[in-house]
């Protein structure tokens, strides 16, 4: 293109490229070679020349002409401009390539970071549960590693299997659609998810269908057990091309997956699957390697999180131990100073009544003697009662202080409880109560304490008596049952009152008027002593049942003595 003096000047570039930038440094200026000077319009301001020109320059329709121009004839000038196009291609290739690499770079040193927030993220005093589901959402959140599914195995305590044990994903296309379309809306960050965390998950049914699944850990063909053993990560893009794949997708219902081994120290944690299931996009090696990172830190997690997991259990197991001491101590020394109460109460005991028989004595030789009619024959009666209720109450607080060891002698129980209710006959006709026996007939003779036994017999029928002042039924029965007998004393009685039944074994404590509060205990005692136990059933207004149930001590000589050979009635 010639100029004003008719020689040829370069191509104007604002008319080739039709730019129309009048501000730039080249505009109306053709003496200049564009790509040599810096800050042009063109493709942006303040680019360095190599990039400007490789990228750029090197293929624009200006420099294209002038080199065209420069096609000489001579064979040096056509071998130097080969030399230098070729160099020229050689630099944008490399520069290609270069860009490329670092954008690769850029991806991996994003994806580490990732790993290290999230790596961090699971790293702290979870519990065990929380920490799966942490390590299984940073799997399949759009914002972590973004796979479809995670399935997460451990091995179990005895070493033997491979167990499902968490779940993260969508068990269909559409609740895949619906799960992502929530998440899509709420927007929540990665660690904020990670964090969700709540007991109903594990009633998912993906998550009900992998603790279903377990694999011996010895099963030489099983693509999560070589996973683990070998510390590699497995990829299985076709599971009809690899056996040892087929137990796997049968139980996850997948057609290609991924294993990651959780492996801390030499020690095998258990293994983590990955598929995508829903959009059927292939899990490429290259994303598996870099998630290795990730899954170091969270077979450390979940060894850490079982130890705590562990750890709170025996701590817990500890402070129960610590509770059941310090109330044992206490029991201890509440029967320390029970039990000095208990020789002061009988050394009380033995000086009070002697004195109170005394005046117990002349109380009665006074009703007799007074007329029945007269003011001090009432108050010498008055008299006389009190002191026997006070002797009644001195002697069971005597026997409260005994040594209750029995003397086991071979006895009948049916013998004893004829015997014990010929002692209450009088009484229960008196008071209108009708008194009813279901004895069993196939009792052994056992090794029992007779006196104590019917002591025990005649405080129950008293409560029960007690508990009839209109008249009533009292039902005795025996029973054989369970290597034990068990004598059952029920009445239709008042009953007795929810709030009161956990003190009536209290030593002192009564709801009758004329009560002690020292019967019950003192059978409960007595029973106890036998190795035996009393349990009560009671309903205000219908009536209670006591049950004492003795073991069988068998005597040497077995036999049973039948009914029609017990005590009569009275």
């Amino acid at each position: 293109m010639p100029g004003e003096e008719g020689k040829p000047t370069l191509p104007r570039c604002w008319e080739v490229k039709q730019c129309g930038a009048t501000e730039c440094p080249l505009y109306e200026n053709p003496g200049v070679a564009c790509w040599l000077v810096d800050n042009t319009f063109c493709e942006g301001k303040n680019r360095p020349f190599e990039n400007r020109f490789l990228m750029t320059c090197s293929r624009c329709p200006v420099y294209l002409e002038v080199r065209k121009r420069a096609d000489g004839r001579r064979i040096a000038d056509k071998a130097i401009l080969a030399t230098f196009d070729r160099m020229l291609n050689n630099l944008y290739s490399y520069h290609i390539s270069i860009k490329e690499t670092n954008r690769v770079l850029g991806q991996k040193i994003a994806r580490l970071r990732s790993v290290q927030e999230i790596s961090e993220a699971i790293l702290g005093p979870y519990k065990l549960e929380q920490v799966l589901y942490m390590v299984l959402t940073a799997l399949t959140a759009g914002e972590g590693f973004g796979f479809n599914r995670a399935f997460l195995f451990l091995v179990n305590n005895t070493g033997e299997f491979l167990t499902g044990k968490m779940a993260v994903g969508p068990c269909d296309h559409e609740e895949a659609m619906r799960i992502w379309g929530r998440f899509s809306k709420e927007k929540r960050p990665l660690k904020e998810l990670m964090r969700t965390w709540d007991k109903t998950r594990l009633e998912s049914k993906i998550n009900k269908t992998v603790n279903l699944i377990s694999f011996p850990l010895n099963s030489q063909d099983n693509v999560l057990v070589q996973s683990l053993m070998e510390n590699r990560i497995i990829n299985v893009p076709d599971v009809s091309s690899d056996k040892r794949a087929w137990p796997v997708a049968e139980g996850l219902k997948t057609d290609a997956f991924a294993v990651l081994p959780l492996v801390k120290d030499q020690r095998r944690i258990g293994v983590v699957v990955v598929d995508n299931f829903v959009t059927r996009v292939p899990i490429a090696d290259e994303d598996l390697e870099s998630i290795a990172p990730f899954t170091s830190f969270a077979a450390i997690a979940i060894h850490t999180a079982a130890l705590n997991d562990q750890l709170r259990s025996q701590l817990k197991d500890l402070d129960k131990a610590h509770k059941r001491l310090r109330s044992q101590r206490q029991i201890i020394a509440r029967s320390q100073q029970l039990a000095q109460m208990g020789r002061l109460s009988a050394d009380l005991a033995h000086e009070i009544r002697n004195p109170m028989t005394l005046i117990g004595g002349f109380a009665r030789l006074l009703v007799q003697k007074l007329p029945a009619t007269g003011e001090l024959h009432d108050k010498a009666q008055i008299i006389a009662d009190e002191v026997s209720r006070l002797e009644q109450l001195l002697n069971d607080a005597l026997k409260m202080t005994r040594d209750e060891t029995p003397r086991y002698e071979p006895e009948n129980i049916n013998f004893i409880i004829m015997e014990t209710l010929n002692l209450i006959a009088s009484e229960c006709e008196e008071k209108s109560i009708r008194v009813v026996k279901n004895l069993a007939d196939d009792l052994p003779l056992m090794l029992l304490d007779r006196q104590k036994l019917k002591e025990v017999l005649i405080n129950l029928l008293q409560n029960a008596i007690q508990s009839m002042p209109d008249g009533g039924t009292i039902t005795v029965s025996s029973v054989h049952q369970d290597g034990n007998v068990q004598i059952a004393i029920s009445d239709t009685g008042i009953g007795i009152k929810e709030s009161e039944k956990e003190f009536i074994f209290n030593p002192f404590y009564t709801s009758s008027p004329g009560g002690t509060g020292l019967g019950l205990p003192l059978a409960n005692r007595i029973v106890e002593a036998m190795s035996g136990n009393i349990s009560m059933e009671s309903k205000v207004g219908q009536g209670s049942t006591f049950r004492v149930t003795l073991p069988i001590r068998k005597a040497e000589t077995e036999k049973v003595t039948p009914l029609a050979n017990l005590p009569r009635e009275a």
